[in-house]
């Protein structure tokens, strides 16, 4: 499963991991980092991943196909292939949505403060300028 988590930083088109590809204009997401943590006795997961952008259903498919390795019924080369090739896979079966969160959004081109100077001055009543 770590190995098919490294793959991902190599490639930045997709659309074989998207819900609905084709409401979009591309498919292209530059995955700048990708990391899966267990536990000691490998019962629990976490995945780790940034992105400047992320699709329908991206990262639950993903973690499908990831849940799949891990359970012996898809290669690693498989899974590279879905990414070479752009092809959808002909079964997704997505994770439920439970445990998965998003913790951080950066807009690299503003200068926001950090969260809980800004949650403290959004209940300060403070307004920012749009």
């Amino acid at each position: 499963m770590k190995e098919a988590v490294g793959l991902l930083t190599k490639y930045n088109d997709y659309g074989c991991f998207c819900k609905s590809p084709v409401k979009y204009e591309h498919t292209i997401c530059n995955v700048s980092e990708a990391r899966l943590f267990s536990d000691t006795n490998h019962t629990r997961l976490r995945f780790h991943i940034s992105s400047n952008r992320f699709l329908a259903g991206m990262i639950r498919i993903i973690m499908g196909k990831l849940l799949e390795i891990g359970q012996g019924e898809l290669s690693v080369n498989d899974f590279e292939l879905y990414l070479k090739t752009k092809v959808t896979p002909q079964t997704i079966i997505p994770v439920y949505a439970q445990g998965l969160y998003l913790s951080k959004v950066t807009y690299p081109y503003l200068d926001l403060p950090n969260r809980s100077v800004f949650s403290q001055l959004l209940t300060a009543g403070v307004s920012f300028p749009v």
